[in-house]
């Protein structure tokens, strides 16, 4: 027998056999023919299901006749898993009508039990299959999406687009058709598309696009089209076939472009002759081989020239005039199409190049000769103040982006951590009950504990480049930031990366978060490591800079002053133009899937913004990256704080919590966690109803707990001010997915302000609770 080609490869397969024997001698004659056999045997659609749920397998073999199960059975529940894996009817006896069956059902082949030594053949040959049928998806998936980038890239050009097939009967035009002519798509298909021609142009039209379907030659027409108001105007029409690597024609593809202006200056180039040596366009006419015969007043003040030494002279020779495609290609066009617009560089007589809107006709003459009326104005300053101004557009709308993705994200946050509060929180209340009750389930529960601790991660990322965290600022030496963290950073990077870190002595201090600070170095840290995958030079500077109206001007943000700066520099693989200009967008990533999140200079980005800095990246292909970092010099000397002792926590307390939470799952966990250690709750689920209940009489009460984010119009800190008019000395405690702008400022939280962040643990929840209920505050 031949060794399959698939031989000394992982095999992974599944076993539907109630006989060891028989399915031991399944894996022996595929270990014999070289593949590395991992088998799985079940006798059951159950065990069938669980397998396929725990992990992937190549291939199934079933057995056709168990007690309780059958091929199938098999194929059934294969199916409904929605995997798409080869299965092998392995029988002891099968007839021809049985078999016909089983491959109507599904089955891939099926093998005698008395036959075994086909099993290898007919396992590659079921490979082998699965893979064509693989790449057959994947090919239609491109198609697919080939075609939808080709049609949003049609619905969004200003010229009508037209597609057609081999055959020439097109099967779309874009918007743009329709608009203009009125017509439906299904009046424009098959021979409607001629409709809207001129009567006298119509057969024409025709007759050229038969010649162009019938030799595949391009197809180029100049004609009137009507409007759907009934006017006529003149466009280019011009379509070319796509061809295949064999030279067979796939599909048409075509535009129609509107010439009537152009139509219009060429009717009236003979009542505007007078007119030429007043015009201050550059007005020049040359014959066919570019020789001028004709160079006015404006084109001696546009290029230097004098008449007298331009006429003769070849034009594209005198004024180096660059044709995108060449200047064969150009006259080709405009011999086609008999008129040509568009934008050109020249050179003037002192030597400096000048961009040139430029208009070009072909004229024929009675005698047979062609010349060429070629107007041109000179857009030069003009394209300049454009291309700055869209530069600062784009930059301005890059800024905008990330602003309203950071808005998005952090309401998505907020949602996302009063169900991880809900999700966390429940978790622990079931591990801490007792070995008697989670000894079975504990595994699992301890598994959605770690899925709801990663997610605290993410969310906690998002809410930093939405800048929605809560920051607590510090003045500080960003210097001390940097060594502190070095390190972690050296082992964090490995021994093929050389760190090199540039203190600036006398450095002025900053006022930012340590913690957060320390996340921003780490990360850039990472991305700098995952850069170089190969090792080479990180750099980490710091320094002070003076950034100017200029620089500012250039980078979209950034204010003029005095700043401290911080660069990361790789020697990595750098990122081109269009990664740098999406590198601090949430969830974007260069990396393999699984690699990252997408969320490490998302994080970097928020974090300097909340701190009233900027950060840009400069970076080519090949040639590494840099990240520079500016924030502010703190206006006062670096002041180092003691971290305040806080009051030892106990376990409960017998006092009354009137608590404020619109998600009705929190509220079940906040009751269960302080009602465990002793507290009595008054539960709400908003303001309007907490106030309402307090009017009436309400049970008196020696804390509030609250949401600061509540349906209605009285949000969490509008409560809490209006009852300390009654209370003052009240103790609250606020609760929040982020805190927003009611209890930060400026990236700041209040010092005066109790907030537990969600998700939170139950054992933060109490002791945070008894610290607020035991912190001094005067009697009255």
């Amino acid at each position: 027998m031949d060794t399959p080609l698939r031989a000394d490869v992982p095999l992974r397969v599944l076993i539907i056999e109630d006989s060891a024997s028989d399915a031991a001698l399944e894996v022996r004659e595929l270990e014999n023919a070289s593949y590395q056999v991992t088998p799985v045997v079940t006798e059951t659609a159950d065990g069938m299901k669980a397998a396929l749920a725990e992990q992937a397998f190549d291939i199934v073999l079933a057995d056709n006749r168990l007690p309780h199960f059958d091929a199938i059975g098999a194929l059934a529940v294969l199916k409904e898993s929605g995997l798409d894996i080869p299965l092998i009817v392995v029988t002891g006896t099968m007839g021809d009508e049985a078999a016909v069956e089983l491959v109507k059902a599904g089955a891939d082949d099926y093998v005698l039990k008395d036959s075994m030594l086909r099993l290898p053949v007919v396992v590659e040959r079921a490979l082998t299959a699965l893979e064509e049928r693989l790449k057959r998806r994947q090919a239609e998936e491109k198609l697919r999406q080939s075609e939808a980038d080709f049609r949003a890239l049609a619905e969004s050009m200003p010229q009508i687009v037209w597609a057609c097939h081999p055959d020439g009967a097109n099967y779309y035009f874009n918007h743009q058709w329709v608009d203009y002519t009125g017509l439906t798509l299904e009046e424009s298909y098959g021979a409607g598309w001629n409709t809207p021609f001129h009567p006298d142009d119509q057969q024409r039209a025709w007759e050229a696009w038969q010649n162009s379907t019938h030799n595949y030659v391009p197809y180029s027409l100049q004609c009137r089209l009507r409007r759907a108001d009934g006017v006529y105007r003149w466009w280019l029409t011009r379509g070319v076939p796509l061809r295949n690597a064999d030279g067979k024609v796939l599909k048409w593809f075509g535009t129609c472009t509107d010439i009537e202006e152009i139509k219009e200056t060429q009717a009236a180039l003979e009542h505007q002759a007078r007119l030429l040596e007043l015009s201050h366009d550059a007005i020049l006419v040359w014959e066919w081989n570019g020789a001028i015969t004709f160079w006015n007043h404006g084109a001696e003040s546009t290029y230097g020239f004098p008449a007298a030494e331009a006429v003769g002279r070849v034009s594209h020779d005198l004024l180096q005039t660059h044709y995108p495609q060449g200047f064969a290609s150009f006259q080709q066009e405009l011999e086609r199409a008999g008129a040509w617009a568009g934008e050109l560089t020249q050179i003037q007589r002192d030597g400096h190049p000048i961009t040139v809107e430029s208009q070009c006709q072909v004229v024929h003459l009675s005698d047979g000769r062609r010349l060429v009326l070629e107007t041109n104005r000179d857009v030069t300053m003009r394209k300049w103040a454009e291309e700055e101004r869209l530069s600062l557009e784009h930059r301005l709308a890059e800024s905008q982006k990330l602003e309203s993705l950071g808005q998005l994200a952090g309401g998505i946050a907020h949602d996302f951590n009063n169900l991880l509060t809900a999700i966390l929180g429940y978790s622990d209340l079931i591990l801490a009950s007792g070995p008697s009750t989670v000894d079975e389930v504990r595994p699992d529960l301890e598994e959605i504990k770690r899925a709801g601790e990663r997610a605290r991660v993410l969310t906690q990322q998002i809410l930093a480049f939405s800048r929605r965290q809560a920051l607590r600022p510090q003045v500080v030496l960003l210097d001390k930031i940097i060594r502190g963290t070095e390190p972690l950073l050296r082992r964090t990077i490995g021994e093929d990366i050389d760190l090199q870190i540039i203190d600036s002595p006398g450095l002025p201090p900053v006022e930012v978060d340590p913690h957060q600070f320390e996340q921003v170095v780490i990360n850039l840290v990472l991305n700098a490591r995952d850069a170089m995958p190969s090792g080479g030079h990180l750099t980490i500077e710091t320094g002070t800079v003076e950034l100017d109206e200029e620089f500012c001007h250039i980078h979209v943000g950034a204010t003029p002053g005095s700043y401290v700066m911080l660069r990361v520099s790789d020697t990595g693989v750098g990122m081109d133009a269009a990664t740098q200009e999406r590198i601090f967008e949430p969830f974007f990533t260069t990396k393999a899937v699984g690699a990252g999140t997408g969320l490490g200079l998302a994080t970097v980005y928020g974090i300097v913004k909340q701190s009233n800095g900027t950060i840009f990246a400069t970076s080519e292909p090949g040639q590494g990256s840099s990240f520079a970092i500016y924030l502010p010099q703190a206006a006062q000397p670096e002041v180092p704080k003691e971290l305040p002792i806080p009051p030892q926590a106990r376990a409960g307390g017998r006092e009354t919590i009137l608590v404020v939470e619109d998600e009705e799952a929190l509220c079940s966990l906040i009751e269960r966690i302080l009602a465990g250690v002793g507290y009595k709750t008054l539960i709400f689920s908003s303001a309007q109803e907490a106030l309402a209940a307090l009017e009436q009489g309400t049970s008196s009460f020696d804390m509030l707990l609250t949401d600061v984010m509540l349906p209605g119009p009285i949000q969490g800190h509008d409560l809490a001010q209006t009852i300390l008019v009654s209370r003052p000395h009240l103790p609250v405690l606020f609760i929040s997915g982020y805190a927003r702008d009611a209890l930060v400022h400026s990236g700041r939280l209040d010092e005066s302000v109790n907030l537990l962040e969600k998700p939170f643990s139950p054992d933060s929840l109490r002791d945070m609770v008894r610290r607020v209920l035991d912190l001094p505050r005067e009697s009255g």
